[in-house]
Formats: C-alpha cells, sequence, structure tokens
C-alpha cells in the first residue's frame, strides 16, 4: 500500500465523525479527492461527491462508487455535576466501555474517561451481565463549573485512540468501519486518474450510514447514477468464529451476494478480480446486506447495485482490526471493474 494512501488511513481513523457530524472526514477528503476530479461538491445533507467525466461519447452513463464517511461513537446526553451521561451514535456492544478513554468535541476537545459505577448503584431490573449505556459516566476530572462552561447536550464523543500497527501490515485502531473502504475509494480514483474510463463516475463520501443511511437516501437526486458499488467492511474473522459468516483478514475483499445485489454487477467484480488474479470471496446476504446498498437499490425506480467488502476485526469497536493489502485489493478491484464499463455495457444490466 502506498506510503501516500496509508497515511490518508491513518488521517482519516484520527478525524472525529459521528453520525451526522462528518464534516471533518469531508474535509480531508474533498482535499485528496480534488485532484483527481473534474469536480468535488457537498450535497445538502452533507455527503462529498467527486465527479470525473467519462471518455464515451455522450449522453454517457454514470457509476456510483460509495463509501459512508460517519463511524460509531456518542454524543452527550446530560451533565451531572462534574459528570457526564452518553447516548449512542450507531450500535455498538456496552461492553467495550469501561475505561475507555474518549474525547468530548465541546468548545475545545476534552479529554475523559469511561467509568461504570460501582454494581450496588447500577439499575437494579438490568439483565445479568448487561449494563446499559445510560448507566455510564463520562469523567473528564472538570469542575461542575468547568464542565458546564465547555460542554453542551449534543456534542459528539468520539474514542481518544490513536492507529498503531501491528503485524505485518495490519493496521488497528477507531473507525475502520468505514475509513477502510474511503482509502480504498481514493485508492480507485488514483487508478482511474491514470488510466481514464468510459462511464461518468461519481465517488462519494456519504453520511450517516450507521443511523438509517441517509447519505444514501439522498445523493441518488443529486447525481442520479446508472448503477452503484458499495464500498465497506465486513465481519473479519478471528479466534473459533464461524467460517460461513466471518471473513479472513489479508485473503482479500468479500463480494456481496443477496437480495440487494445485482446479479450482473456481482458477476462483473467477479470478473475483473479474476483478470486481476486477486482473490475474492463470496459473502452471503440471504437478508439485507447492512450497508448503504439496502438504500441504493431501491432509489427512484430502483437502481441497479452491487457490494465489495474489506475484512475488518472487532467491527463496532475502538480497536477494529485490517490488513492493508486487503485494502489495496479491493480499490485495484474496483477501479478495474470501472474500467470494463463500456459505451454498451450497460446492456449487461438487462441479464441476470
Amino acid at each position: 500500500m502506498p506510503d501516500d494512501l496509508l497515511a490518508l488511513l491513518f488521517d482519516l481513523m484520527r478525524l472525529p465523525g459521528i453520525p451526522g457530524r462528518e464534516t471533518a472526514v469531508a474535509d480531508r477528503l474533498q482535499a485528496a479527492w480534488a485532484p483527481l476530479s473534474d469536480e468535488v461538491r457537498r450535497t445538502p445533507a452533507g455527503s462529498l461527491h467527486a465527479i470525473r467525466h467519462g471518455k464515451g461519447k455522450k449522453p454517457r452513463l454514470s457509476v456510483l462508487l460509495t463509501a459512508h464517511m460517519d463511524a460509531i461513537g456518542m454524543v452527550v446526553a446530560e451533565v451531572e455535576g462534574a459528570f457526564l451521561r452518553v447516548g449512542s451514535a450507531g450500535t455498538f456492544s456496552t461492553e467495550i466501555l469501561p475505561g475507555q478513554r474518549v474525547l468530548i468535541h465541546g468548545r475545545r476537545p476534552i479529554p475523559g474517561i469511561v467509568v461504570q459505577p460501582p454494581d450496588h448503584c447500577l439499575p437494579p431490573n438490568r439483565d445479568e451481565g448487561s449494563v446499559p449505556l445510560g448507566a455510564f459516566l463520562v469523567d473528564t476530572g472538570l469542575s461542575p463549573r468547568q464542565l458546564q462552561s465547555q460542554v453542551r447536550i449534543g456534542d459528539p464523543i468520539t474514542f481518544d485512540r490513536m492507529p498503531i500497527h501491528m503485524g505485518d501490515g495490519v493496521v488497528a485502531g477507531p473507525a475502520l468501519d468505514n475509513r477502510a473502504g474511503l482509502a480504498a475509494l481514493t485508492l480507485a480514483l488514483q487508478s482511474l486518474d491514470r488510466s481514464g474510463h468510459t462511464w461518468d463516475l461519481v465517488a462519494a463520501g456519504l453520511v450517516q450510514e450507521e443511523i438509517g443511511s441517509l447519505g444514501a437516501r439522498t445523493s441518488t437526486h443529486a447525481d442520479p447514477p446508472t448503477l452503484a458499488l458499495v464500498i465497506d467492511t465486513t465481519y473479519g474473522r478471528s479466534h473459533a468464529e464461524a467460517e460461513h459468516r466471518t471473513f479472513p483478514l489479508g485473503a482479500g475483499p468479500s463480494n456481496g451476494w443477496g437480495p440487494a445485489v445485482h446479479p450482473a454487477i456481482h458477476e462483473r467484480l467477479r470478473l475483473a478480480a479474476e483478470h486481476l488474479e486477486i482473490p475474492l470471496t463470496l459473502e452471503p446476504m440471504p437478508w439485507y446486506s447492512e450497508s448503504d446498498a439496502d438504500v441504493l437499490q431501491i432509489a427512484g425506480a430502483g437502481m441497479p447495485t452491487g457490494c465489495i467488502f474489506i475484512p475488518v476485526r472487532y467491527m463496532h469497536s475502538p480497536v477494529e482490526m485490517v490488513d492493508v493489502e486487503d485494502i489495496r485489493r479491493t480499490g485495484t478491484v474496483v477501479a478495474e471493474f470501472v474500467r470494463g464499463l463500456g459505451e454498451t455495457a450497460g446492456r449487461f444490466l438487462e441479464q441476470g
């Protein structure tokens, strides 16, 4: 993986960007995408669109490549003296919270620690072993007066962890879902900038996937495409997990297959990876894809949609883990998929 792309990934992982507060991520992406695009703009919902014109004859078909910008986190729900109560921004298990370092993005960034009160102070009717989010506190060490002058209800809270290099080619840290996808999308844009492509292309960093796919619901109206391809993350395999539900790190991306996916797009992704001799695992999705594809496929009168996923261990935690080679492979396959869309390629959507 090129050093500049790894630097971009680390930058994106460090930036705050809970659902609805993705501006810092969009700013960093705009700086990276503007030199690779004919036009860059923001939608009223806050998504970032980078537009590249194809080389085909007008009127050209268009492909939408998406990766969501938001990541899980919390918000300030209540100020109780010198402590904060929190609410969720996205879904995660509360078991990850005790002892976590966080940043409260108030009038200035304020460090804090998530603490779990002793058992006799917890709700009496809670399930055994399950502590509700509302029972946790954030301790900043500030006095009540100092805290109330710096923090307001609704301020974002993010996990205060820096990206780290693990084993060979493996990176861990917060927000890899889906900053890894954004890095792969950037790599695809770099490749397509060198080679060109026939169709028009819209690369989109979408908002609020974690709480209902607002960006996906609105971006197709801003720049209506012919088809869409979603780049997101999937469950990476760790110890003793079911092989049919998880995917190994370092073995390439997965190609989603289920009701949310158009058969011809699925097949073209498979052929693109085969041509490049890049491993691509089939990922069954018998119900929902749990991605923006579920919304994109029903945009307007319906839109042909595909999914390519990067395996990430410990999803929706502050210590997500990815093999950077899987990011590189994903971006390479996506670029090859776009290059394969010729002037008559729209006919393939009639297949399947």
